[in-house]
């Protein structure tokens, strides 16, 4: 955990310069500088939340963890709002974008303090283990690090392409990058449904799996599948149907508005499947296949997308009778959803397969 923390923060440091590359003014880069600071110290509080959350999941109690979380997503959102804004009765002035992150990381530090002290399952982190010997435990630590490592690079690499798109776009203007940020936001909020179900499911597999019980766990496997198409899809139906309401909520501008509303039926369709590709990355993870879903992430959604994404938006395409012109923001996010569509037939292809697979 401290490694992760410490590499996120190097990465953050390393690129901090970025912005001024991509031709963005003083005041972007400003902004983006004091942000990056913020983050440094977020990043700590994040990953040591996810431990907790973690333990809580794995013995049963994840109503704790809906529990802190409904908590914290109000008091980030009260103290988001003030910030933003400002409080003239407590002489807090408008603090714009770094006042949105400033309310996260207080609220986030505050709530691991929260969550440890009421809401931690402690005894099982202090209870006495037997007595285990080096190899064992080398053992055991190999087998975590082999699921540990891909799931912790597809989650850098995750967060890598995110940021990468927003510093991209910058030579396209505040509009553009605006409109970016509601449809990324909203993308990342409706996120927090499927990687619920799929962590909840995956856990449920395991269980099953520990028991020897192979036929419930596969049951319960083909049964999260549906579940998460039916979550999954009617979330990205009322995102689509309430997209011109959702947009107000960000911004006055009106061509934001109108740029982020189109760019909206992208985000459900690459919704519903990065939705469904996550379950089927923690089901395989049960069955110990790790490494095959990192390489599909690493070489589908972040070289073919995130790569192709620039191409588009800033070449296009011309090949024999195709032709493509460069396509500005959309590009990025078509990109995406169609390597998020292969990334899941290739995911769907390795879960079919996935007592053969087992170990890669």
């Amino acid at each position: 955990m401290l490694c992760s923390a410490l590499l996120s923060i190097g990465l953050l440091y390393l690129f901090r310069d970025l912005p001024k590359l991509f031709g963005a003014s003083e005041h972007v880069i400003s902004i983006t500088k004091n942000c990056i600071w913020a983050l440094v110290f977020i990043l700590p509080a994040h990953l040591l939340m996810r431990l907790f959350t973690a333990l809580s999941q794995v013995t049963e109690n994840a109503h704790k963890v809906l529990l802190s979380d409904s908590i914290f997503f109000i008091l980030k959102i009260i103290l988001s709002y003030l910030l933003i804004y400002g409080v003239a009765l407590f002489s807090i002035p408008p603090l714009g974008a770094i006042g949105a992150l400033l309310a996260t990381l207080i609220v986030r530090w505050f709530m691991l303090a929260v969550y440890y002290l009421f809401f931690l399952e402690k005894s099982y982190i202090f209870i006495e283990h037997p007595e285990r010997s080096v190899e064992d435990s080398r053992q055991s630590l190999r087998m975590i690090l082999k699921i540990g490592i891909p799931t912790a690079i597809m989650a850098l690499m995750d967060v890598v392409a995110f940021c990468s798109v927003a510093i991209l776009i910058l030579p396209f203007g505040s509009v553009v990058s605006a409109a970016h940020q509601i449809v990324a936001s909203t993308g990342g909020f409706m996120f927090i449904f499927p990687s619920s179900i799929a962590s909840a499911y995956s856990i449920l597999v395991s269980r099953s799996m520990g028991s020897r019980n192979m036929e419930e766990a596969n049951k319960i496997a083909r049964q999260s599948i549906w579940v998460i198409m039916a979550v999954t899809g009617s979330l990205s139906l009322g995102l689509w149907l309430e997209r011109d309401l959702i947009v107000t909520f960000y911004s006055d501008d009106l061509a934001v508005q109108i740029l982020a509303a189109s760019l909206l039926l992208i985000v459900c369709m690459s919704h519903f499947l990065d939705g469904l590709m996550t379950l089927l990355t923690s089901l395989l993870r049960c069955w110990d296949v790790s490494i095959l879903p990192m390489l599909i992430f690493l070489v589908v959604v972040l070289c073919f997308g995130l790569g192709g994404g620039w191409w588009m938006a800033y070449n296009g395409l011309y090949w024999q009778d195709i032709s493509i012109s460069a396509m500005g923001i959309y590009g990025f996010w078509w990109m995406a959803a169609i390597s998020y569509l292969v990334a899941c037939l290739l995911s769907a292809i390795c879960f079919n397969f996935r007592k053969q697979l087992r170990g890669f």
